[in-house]
C-alpha cells in the first residue's frame, strides 16, 4: 500500500470514458434495483442478477479503464479485513450447506459484495457524488409517483406488451395498496425514507434558493406514503435517521441547548412560509389525487400498528420467526446451518415447534405465508454463519461505529457524509425488524452509503502501477482491453444464462395470462396451446437452474394437476420427479402437499400400498410444517378411511375440530362439494359420511348430505342419514328435510319406503313432540295401505294439536300436492 505521490496524469479520452461507464453502471445499479419489478413472479431473484451483472459489468469497465490509465488505483477502507473474513465464511458454509441452491445463491452474493471497493473509489470524485444523490432522488421520485398513482387508480398496472417487467402492483391487501410501489410497502416504503435523507441534502445545498421548497415537498410526501404504508420498522428507522442528525448537528454547535437556540435564531418568517406553502402544497396535491374511498382505507396506518394489543403481536411472523431463528443458531452455535440455509431449515424448526408445543402462545402461522427469512437479518445471519458469523458481524459494527464518530467530528462537516452515515444507520435499524440485506435494492443501497462513509473519512489509496504497463504500447494495451472484455464475456456466460431461464420462467406467467384470456374469448385450442408455451418454457428454465427449489417446485406442482385431470400416471411420476428434487433445496410445505396427492392417485390407480404409505407420510408432514393447512387433516382422514381404517379417520377429525371449531364445515364439507362437483362419488361419499359423524348437529351439512344423496339416487342412504341425524337437528330443520324427502318418495311410489322410515323416525324421543311427523305418518300410512297404522298416528297428531283446518304452510302444501289427491273422497 503506497501514498498517492503525485497528482494522477492527464487521463485519454478513452480512459475517461470508461471511467464514466463504470460510474453509470454503479449508479444504474440503484436506479435499476429499484425500480424494476416483474408483476408475473416475485422480484427478488430478478432484481438479485441484475444487480449482479451490473457489479459485474462496473468491475470491468474499471478494468478497461485501469488498463488505458496505465495503473490499478482502488481505495482502502477499514471494512475490507472483517468483510473479507465474512465472505470467505460464508463461502466455506455454502458448499458445505445442507441447501443445493446455497453456492448460485453465494455467487451471486459475492459478486454484488465484490462491487463495494469500486463504490468507495468512485466516490473520492465529487462529481460522482453528485450523481449518486440524483439518481437516488430520481428514484425516489418514480417511486413515490407510483405510490400515488397505486391510491388513484384501481388498477395501476402498466399493460406494456413490449416490455411487460416494469409494471405497478396493485398489493395484495390493504397496507400495499396504500403504499407499495414495485411489489411491497415495506420495501418501498423503506427506500423512500432512505431518499428522503438525499432529498435533504439537496434542500440543504439549495437552502439559499426557492428550489429547495421542491426537496421539502418530497420529503413530506414520503413521510406521508410511510406513514400511509404502516411498517413499524421503517418508522422506526426513520427516526433513529432523525435522531442521528439531530444529534450531529446539535453537538457540533455547544450542545442541545445552544443548538435549539441557534434553531429559533434562524426561523425566519420566509423559513416558516416556506414550510406551510410546501405542507399546503402536499395537502393540496393529495385532495386533488385521491379519490374520496381512498381515505376511508387508513386505518392500518403507523400510528394504529404501533398500538396492536400484545396478543395481536405474539400471533404474528415476528415472534415466531425470531424464537426459532435462536433454536436454530443455539443447535448449530458454532458454524451454524448453512449460508442462505435458514428458509431450507426453517419448516423443520417450525414443525417441531408445533408438535411440542401445541397450546404455544406463539400465533400459528397463516395459511399460504411461508416464510423465507427471519424478518431480523442479525438473526438470520447468526443461525445460518455461527458463531464465526456473528464475531464478524460485531467487527463490522465496530469498524462502523468508529467511522461515524469521526464523520461527526470531521472538519469542515460534510453533508454528504452525515447523510450516508444516517443512511447507513438507518438500513442497519430497519434489519432488526425486516431483511433489507435480503433484497437487491436495500443491499445496494446500503453498500453505496457505507463506501461514501468510508470515502468521506478515509484517503489512502492502493496503487499497483507495474513497469511492464506503464511502458506498454497502444496495441497491447487494445490487446489487453479486448482480453478483459473477452473475460467479461465468459464470466458473464452464467449470469446471461440465469437471466434468460428466469425470463423463461416469467414467461410461464405470462402465458398462463394469455391463456386466461383466450378461454375467456371461447378460444379453447389457443388456450390449451398458450398453456403448453408455458410449461415448455418452465422446463427450459429448470435445466438451466437444476437447484432453483422455487422453479421445481411450480413446475412439479403443475405438472401433478396436469396428471391428476388426465390420470396420467406416467405424468404423476414426472411431476413427483420434479418436486422431489425441489426439496433439495426448498422445503415449502405444499411441495409435501402436492406429493401427498400424487401417491394418492397413484394408490388409487394401482391399489400399490407403499403409495399408500407414500401419501400418509407426505401429508403428515405437511400439516407438521403447516399445522393451520386443513386440507392436509382432510387427505389423512380420507387416505385412512378409503384404507378400511375408519376409527383412526374419525379420531383425527375428533382432535382437528377441537383444536379448529368449525374445521369440519370449512375443510370436510368443502372437500365433499369439491369432490362431488369433479363427479368423485366414491371420495365426496365417504367425506360426507366422516363430517357427519363427526358434527351431526351441523344444520347445513345434514341439509348438503341428505342432497347429496338424492341427486345420486341413493334414496336408502338418503333415508339412513336421516334417521341417523335427525336427533342432533332442530325440529323444524328435520321437518324441512322430511318434507322433501317424503315428495320424492312418494312421487316415485316408494310409500311403503316412506312408511317404514317414519315409522323409525317415530321411535326417535327427541322426535315425538313433533306435530307434522305425526300428521305425515298419518297420511303416508294411509296411502302405503296401513289404515290402522294411519289410524293411530293421525289421532296422536290431534292429541298433539293438530288441527286440519289450520295447518303450518310446509303442511298445507304437502297435503295439496300428494296427499289430498290420493285420499278417497
Amino acid at each position: 500500500m503506497v501514498r498517492r505521490p503525485t497528482p494522477n496524469p492527464v487521463s485519454p479520452p478513452a480512459a475517461v470514458f470508461f471511467e464514466n461507464l463504470t460510474h453509470l453502471a454503479l449508479c444504474f445499479q440503484i436506479i435499476a434495483t429499484a425500480l424494476y419489478y416483474n408483476g408475473w413472479m416475485h422480484p427478488l431473484s430478478h432484481k438479485m442478477l441484475l444487480a449482479q451483472f451490473l457489479a459485474v459489468a462496473a468491475w470491468f469497465f474499471y478494468l478497461i479503464y485501469s488498463v488505458l490509465h496505465r495503473k490499478f488505483v482502488v481505495a482502502v477502507s477499514p471494512y475490507y479485513w472483517p468483510a473479507l473474513v465474512l465472505c470467505v465464511w460464508a463461502g466455506l458454509r455454502a458448499f458445505t450447506a445442507p441447501n443445493a441452491d446455497a453456492p448460485r445463491n453465494y455467487w451471486i452474493f459475492i459478486n454484488i459484495v465484490a462491487a463495494f471497493p469500486l463504490w468507495i473509489t468512485a466516490f473520492r470524485h465529487p462529481r460522482f457524488r453528485r450523481w449518486f444523490a440524483g439518481a437516488l432522488l430520481f428514484a425516489g421520485a418514480c417511486m413515490a409517483a407510483g405510490c400515488l398513482r397505486q391510491m388513484a387508480v384501481d388498477d395501476p398496472k402498466f399493460e406494456w406488451p413490449f416490455f411487460r417487467a416494469i409494471t405497478l402492483s396493485k398489493g395484495s391487501y390493504e397496507r400495499q395498496e396504500l403504499g407499495s410501489f414495485m411489489g411491497h410497502n415495506n420495501d418501498s416504503s423503506e427506500f423512500l425514507g432512505i431518499t428522503m435523507l438525499y432529498a435533504g441534502f439537496w434542500a440543504y445545498r439549495f437552502r439559499r434558493s426557492l428550489v429547495s421548497l421542491v426537496f421539502v415537498f418530497y420529503i413530506l410526501l414520503s413521510l406521508v406514503l410511510i406513514y400511509l404504508a404502516g411498517s413499524r420498522g421503517v418508522a422506526l428507522m426513520v427516526l433513529i435517521c432523525g435522531l442521528f442528525l439531530a444529534y450531529a448537528v446539535l453537538s457540533r454547535r455547544g450542545g442541545w441547548a445552544a443548538g435549539i437556540q441557534a434553531l429559533r435564531l434562524k426561523l425566519s418568517p420566509r423559513w416558516i412560509l416556506s414550510g406551510v406553502a410546501g405542507l399546503a402544497g402536499l395537502l393540496l396535491a393529495l385532495v386533488v389525487i385521491l379519490p374520496g374511498d381512498a381515505y376511508k382505507k387508513m386505518d392500518q396506518n403507523v400510528i394504529r400498528r404501533f398500538f396492536t394489543s400484545p396478543e395481536t403481536l405474539l400471533s404474528g411472523t415476528y415472534p415466531r420467526v425470531w424464537w426459532l431463528s435462536v433454536l436454530m443458531a443455539g443447535d448449530h452455535p458454532l458454524v451454524g446451518v448453512g449460508f442462505s440455509s435458514w428458509p431450507y431449515k426453517y419448516p423443520f424448526y417450525q414443525k417441531k415447534w408445533f408438535t411440542e408445543n401445541p397450546q404455544t402462545s406463539l400465533g400459528l402461522p397463516e395459511m399460504g405465508r411461508h416464510s423465507l427469512q427471519a424478518h431480523n437479518d442479525y438473526l438470520q445471519m447468526w443461525a445460518e454463519l455461527g458463531m464465526v458469523g456473528l464475531v464478524c458481524m460485531l467487527w463490522l459494527f465496530y469498524v462502523h461505529a468508529r467511522l461515524i464518530r469521526r464523520v461527526v467530528k470531521l472538519q469542515p462537516v460534510s453533508p454528504l457524509g452525515l447523510t450516508a452515515a444516517a443512511a447507513t444507520l438507518g438500513l442497519l435499524t430497519r434489519a432488526v425488524f425486516g431483511f433489507p440485506f435480503h433484497m437487491a435494492a436495500a443491499s445496494s443501497l446500503f453498500l453505496a452509503n457505507l463506501a461514501l462513509l468510508s470515502a468521506v473519512v478515509g484517503r489512502k489509496d492502493w496503487v499497483w502501477e507495474p513497469a511492464w504497463l506503464a511502458q506498454s504500447a497502444p496495441r497491447a494495451q487494445a490487446g489487453l482491453a479486448a482480453g478483459i472484455v473477452a473475460g467479461l464475456l465468459v464470466l458473464c456466460f452464467p449470469i446471461y444464462r440465469m437471466i434468460l431461464a428466469d425470463y423463461a420462467a416469467r414467461s410461464h406467467g405470462i402465458w398462463a395470462y394469455e391463456a386466461m384470456r383466450a378461454q375467456q374469448a371461447g378460444k379453447q385450442e389457443a388456450a390449451r396451446r398458450y398453456l403448453d408455451y408455458g410449461y415448455r418454457d418452465f422446463e427450459y428454465a429448470v435445466q438451466v437452474l437444476p437447484h432453483q427449489g422455487k422453479y421445481l417446485y411450480e413446475l412439479g406442482s403443475e405438472t401433478v394437476m396436469y396428471a391428476t385431470a388426465s390420470r396420467n400416471q406416467e405424468m404423476l411420476r414426472k411431476g413427483i420427479a420434479y418436486l422431489e428434487k425441489s426439496l433439495e433445496s426448498y422445503s415449502f410445505y405444499s411441495t409435501f402437499a402436492y406429493l401427498g396427492r400424487a401417491y394418492r392417485m397413484l394408490w388409487e390407480e394401482t391399489k400399490n400400498p407403499e403409495y399408500w404409505q407414500k401419501a400418509v407420510d407426505h401429508f403428515q408432514e405437511t400439516v407438521g410444517i403447516m399445522p393451520t393447512f386443513e386440507e392436509g387433516y382432510v387427505q389423512l382422514a380420507l387416505l385412512y378411511g378409503k384404507n378400511d381404517q375408519l376409527q383412526k379417520s374419525l379420531d383425527l377429525l375428533s382432535e382437528t375440530e377441537l383444536r379448529y371449531p368449525g374445521f369440519i364445515e370449512r375443510g370436510m364439507l368443502e372437500a365433499a362439494h369439491a369432490a362431488e362437483a369433479s363427479q368423485d362419488i366414491p371420495t365426496a361419499t365417504i367425506l360426507y359420511n366422516l363430517a357427519a359423524s363427526i358434527t351431526p348437529n351441523n344444520k347445513k351439512l345434514f341439509q348438503d348430505t341428505i342432497l347429496f344423496f338424492l341427486k345420486i339416487g341413493r334414496m336408502d342412504m338418503a333415508v339412513l342419514t336421516l334417521n341417523r341425524l335427525a336427533p342432533h337437528q332442530e325440529p323444524g330443520v328435520v321437518v324441512d328435510a322430511l318434507t322433501s324427502l317424503l315428495v320424492l318418495q312418494l312421487e316415485q311410489n316408494q310409500a311403503p319406503l316412506a312408511a317404514v322410515m317414519m315409522r323409525d323416525l317415530r321411535k326417535i324421543p327427541e322426535l315425538q313432540s313433533v306435530q307434522p311427523l305425526w300428521y305425515y305418518s298419518g297420511a303416508v300410512s294411509w296411502i302405503a295401505g296401513q289404515p290402522w297404522e294411519s289410524a293411530v298416528c293421525w289421532a296422536t297428531a290431534r292429541d298433539r294439536g293438530v288441527l286440519l283446518t289450520q295447518l303450518d304452510p310446509p303442511l298445507t302444501i304437502f297435503l295439496e300436492k300428494l296427499v289430498n289427491p290420493l285420499i278417497p273422497r
